[in-house]
């Protein structure tokens, strides 16, 4: 297995596994109590678990852009070998 498969296969797994824990914190979530705890901060468990959803998300994106980025650079290193190959083989065929 190359190290781009071996990346992709990684990337595949961290998605599935943050899509896995907003799917389980959005379910806690929907449970916790709305009411502040004394001594918690002053914030009630509710909005603590969607703010652990929200961080997830938020990673979870840049991860998806992240590999929108990778897959665009790997087009133009593609394109930009495409272009040098066709250049030589433009100057061969003027030569000739």
């Amino acid at each position: 297995m190359n190290a781009e498969n071996r990346e992709t296969g990684l990337r595949i797994t961290v998605v599935r596994k943050l899509v896995s824990a907003i799917d389980e914190v959005d379910e806690i979530a929907k449970r916790a109590g709305k009411r502040v705890r004394k001594g918690h901060g002053g914030m009630s468990p509710k909005i603590r678990w969607y703010q652990l959803m929200a961080y997830l998300a938020q990673t979870l994106d840049g991860v998806l852009k992240n590999s929108d980025i990778q897959g665009l650079e790997d087009k133009m290193d593609a394109m930009e070998k495409m272009v040098a190959e066709l250049q030589r083989s433009s100057q061969r065929t003027q030569k000739a």
